[in-house]
């Protein structure tokens, strides 16, 4: 049965690639668009609630558009997962050049530091810099970023977790994946595509996709994930586990043990699996 979280069908309207697959609709090519907005909303339906975030200069393949509701139906380029959009917070396509490496970067109108403003982008931000001067990076879609908080696209992280470390005390958001708010799986998600590793969006596909399960007579160790059902986390060493959560509403570090006891004392589950990337 096809995950109708990449699924590119809304029972209107279908990717071209899935002709034949679906009956009753109309087949797209699609239109390829860009996030326009700092850190956009993906929903399973318009005004629905939080499914993932989407970062500035993300690709976004439009496959419908609701003139009524503001909202576009279409797939998410870097890992295929599908929803629907502000149209508002779209914009034309460009070549990115870089992205955002830290946190989060103001985006300044002037290259100085002392201007308000423009915006914060998060982590991840797909940039178009035309130059880089004085400290700055100057952007094709308008103002100056500094040049400290970008890296060329092919600059990766080299530690998934150091990265996740970043977020620690950062606010537990359903469906979040930025400095805004982030949720548990959205945490690797981010932490591991810093590192350039492919990582789909939610804990359940991160449980069937992301590295290899191993036993309980293998110790832990940093960098290792650990899931129950509809939750994940990051070993920072042998014993301590980095994750977003309900509990703290905010990203902590705290020992294995108490989370798995809390966890099966609050909600009767047990550590589902344990999976070394």
């Amino acid at each position: 049965m096809n995950d109708p979280r990449r699924f590119p069908c809304n029972g209107r309207v279908a990717h071209e690639s899935l002709k034949g697959q679906v009956k009753d609709v109309r087949y797209v090519p699609g239109q390829l668009m860009q996030i326009g907005a700092p850190v956009a909303g993906l929903f399973n339906a318009p005004e629905a609630g939080l499914a993932r975030q989407v970062m500035f200069g993300e690709g976004f393949l439009v496959l419908e558009r609701d003139v009524e509701t503001g909202y576009a139906y279409g797939q998410c380029v870097f890992d295929d997962y599908v929803g629907y959009i502000k149209s508002d917070e779209l914009a034309a396509a460009y070549v990115a050049t870089h992205k955002v490496k830290r946190l989060n970067a103001h985006v300044y109108p002037e290259a100085n530091m002392k201007t308000v403003p423009l915006m914060a982008l998060p982590m991840g931000a797909l940039l178009d810099v035309t130059s880089i001067k004085d400290g700055f990076g100057a952007l094709a879609t308008g103002g100056f970023i500094p040049e400290q908080a970008i890296g060329t696209l092919d600059a990766y992280a080299q530690d998934a977790v150091s990265v996740a470390e970043e977020f620690l005390g950062t606010a537990y958001l359903w469906g979040g994946d930025s400095y805004q708010g982030i949720d548990c799986s959205g945490l690797v998600q981010t932490s591991l595509r810093a590192c350039g590793r492919d990582c789909p969006r939610d804990s359940d596909m991160q449980q069937a996709e992301v590295g290899t399960e191993f036993g309980d007579n293998t110790p832990l160790r940093r960098g290792d994930f650990v899931f129950w059902k509809g939750h994940v986390g990051i070993m920072a060493d042998e014993t301590t586990l980095l994750h977003a959560n309900a509990h703290h509403m905010r990203v902590t570090a705290e020992p294995l043990q108490e989370v798995a006891a809390r966890i099966l004392a609050s909600e009767g589950l047990e550590i589902a699996c344990r999976r070394r990337p």
